[in-house]
């Protein structure tokens, strides 16, 4: 029996994240981040979800979408991982090793506004966060690079991005906010930024 589907209703903002079985990398190089990006790209031109921002990471990747459709949600979704797990594990002649990834994917909805923002901030800042680049803008396998491979297919924000928005990237958001956001990743209850995570 397959699992079900999960239901949203049309126009939900969700943030969308997903890790390598162990927290093993599923990018290794350009090669792999390239490739999943097409795939992806492939994926939401053929259903009705709107991708607004996203980032790859060596071992996990974030997407923030907005539904139109739930069902196509699912296929998009079923497209995008199955098709990526599987030619990776053809790449690295892996294939019969087990899952590429840890679980099924994490899901939240995310409020309109603030939480929005906070979660994009939170998105496009990933590998910056990390060490990874010397700034948001510089890492080619997300949407704040402004040559990023999938910008052909990004959406409109359901609302206006502030016109300083590569500048805020810079800035550190709070402590609080990453531990908000997982756990609303852990729960899937919908993401609304607390007081202490506004600043």
């Amino acid at each position: 029996m397959g699992r079900p589907i999960r239901r949203y209703n049309p126009h939900t903002l969700l943030h969308i994240c997903n890790r390598g079985s162990r927290q093993e990398e599923i990018f290794s190089d350009p090669y792999d981040f390239n490739h999943c990006e097409n795939i992806l790209h492939h994926a939401i031109s053929q259903h009705s979800v709107s991708l607004l921002c996203y980032c790859l990471m060596p071992n996990h990747w974030h997407l923030l979408v907005l539904i139109k459709e739930t069902p196509d949600l699912s296929k998009m979704m079923k497209m995008f991982t199955s098709n990526q797990a599987r030619q990776w594990r053809w790449r690295h002649e892996t294939v019969g090793k087990g899952a590429v990834y840890q679980n099924r994917y994490r899901s939240h909805e995310v409020a309109r506004g603030r939480g929005f923002l906070k979660v994009a901030h939170y998105i496009e800042r990933n590998a910056f966060t990390a060490g990874l680049c010397p700034s948001p803008s510089h890492w080619p396998w997300g949407s704040a690079h402004p040559q990023s491979q999938l910008l052909s297919i990004l959406s409109p924000w359901p609302q206006e991005k502030p016109e300083n928005w590569k500048n805020l990237l810079l800035r550190p958001p709070s402590p609080h906010l990453a531990t908000e956001i997982a756990t609303a990743l852990r729960s899937g209850k919908p993401f609304v930024p607390s007081p202490i995570s506004v600043s």
